[in-house]
């Protein structure tokens, strides 16, 4: 199979359901995130690495593990989505004045004790900001991050 850009034709849904597989090593899991069925969550993963030509996700257990050629792949497939989001997000602001919005990972500790007068100070730069603040551990946020 020719891998060229010109034949490969991977969709958003691909690269969605991929990254909540990885973070939720699960593809039941992620078909609730998704709100699809496992056995749709299955075929699209199908799909990708057949489009690919190569196994992303490997069974492990009653869960699955990412395979060396997923690993790769996710950390394009998560800036890849992030930068679509924030295009989105920039055509959002242009065409209808609302800011995009910012995310922020924090540690418990920093949750309870910076970011409450942080996001204060944010919000109070202008009405239009919006922000969303995610506490976990910091391999969770790390894990986020990665996957976008």
């Amino acid at each position: 199979m020719d891998n060229s850009m010109s034949q490969v034709r991977i969709r958003f849904r691909h690269l969605q359901t991929f990254l909540d597989v990885a973070r939720q090593k699960s593809d039941s899991h992620a078909a609730k995130m998704l709100h699809v069925s496992q056995p749709a969550v299955t075929k699209t993963i199908r799909e990708l690495e057949a489009l690919l030509d190569t196994q992303l996700i490997e069974k492990e257990g009653r869960g699955i593990r990412i395979a060396r050629p997923g690993e790769v792949f996710l950390r394009h497939a998560g800036a890849s989505v992030a930068a679509l989001r924030r295009g989105v997000d920039s055509v959002t602001l242009e065409t209808n004045g609302r800011a995009p919005m910012v995310r922020v990972g924090a540690l418990p500790t920093v949750s309870a004790l910076v970011m409450p007068h942080a996001v204060e100070l944010f919000l109070a730069e202008t009405r239009e900001n919006r922000i969303r603040v995610v506490t976990g551990e910091n391999t969770v946020l790390l894990n986020q991050l990665r996957v976008g």
